[in-house]
């Protein structure tokens, strides 16, 4: 008995360390949104945007673009991705250097709580991690893909204020396309030379274990 009192006392803490604020939605769905019946009603007056730096017009693999949500002076939760589309199957690139209100949502159970959005691109969907209030503007980072898309993409999400007061669907206003030329991908460099290294060692054991049974 004492053995499964020891578990039980646990899962109070276990329960309260799951995230509270992670999004339950994969895309900017404004009518899942609703049909939570936890963000309230989609509000497009409310005075959230995301933005990208006025410059930006193209993006390469080599350089994070910083996203800003700006907005009234907070908001509670968030999920975000860019995409050609708003309910395009694929986000791309990925969310870097996140602090600890944000994660990514990699499962792979679409309808869980958290949703699970590792099919529409691994670290591509970005969501508040909790449901504190969270100070604006704030600016995230954004790693480009590795490989060019045809089509511009946008940035697109919803932004909740919290309390059941309501949430916005917001999106950039002019895409960016791929730079063309498109430049040498140095992440793909580095991981090909991370892998030549480790065949070279593996190749040195091999003729160090063949001259020892010599």
């Amino acid at each position: 008995m004492q053995l499964l009192t020891f578990p039980l006392l646990l899962l109070p803490l276990l329960a309260s360390a799951a995230p509270t604020g992670a999004f339950k939605i994969c895309t900017a769905d404004t009518n899942k949104a609703i049909s939570l019946k936890s963000y309230g009603e989609h509000k497009a007056a409310l005075p959230y945007s995301v933005h990208l730096p006025q410059n930006i017009k193209t993006y390469d693999p080599n350089t994070p673009i910083e996203v800003t949500i700006s907005g009234i002076a907070s908001y509670t939760e968030i999920v975000l991705y860019a995409a050609q589309f708003q309910y395009h199957q694929n986000h791309t690139g990925t969310w870097v250097e996140l602090n600890d209100d944000y994660t990514t949502l990699d499962g792979n159970d679409e309808k869980a709580d958290p949703a699970g959005c590792g099919s529409y691109g691994k670290g591509a969907t970005l969501s508040s991690k909790n449901d504190k209030q969270k100070n604006l503007p704030v600016t995230l980072k954004w790693l480009p893909p590795v490989q060019p898309l045809n089509d511009s993409i946008k940035f697109y999400g919803i932004v909740v204020q919290g309390g059941n007061q309501g949430f916005k669907m917001v999106t950039t206003d002019v895409g960016v396309t791929a730079a063309n030329p498109w430049p040498e991908t140095k992440r793909q460099n580095s991981a090909t030379r991370h892998a030549a290294a480790a065949s070279t060692l593996l190749v040195i054991a091999g003729a160090l274990v063949t001259t020892f049974i010599i």
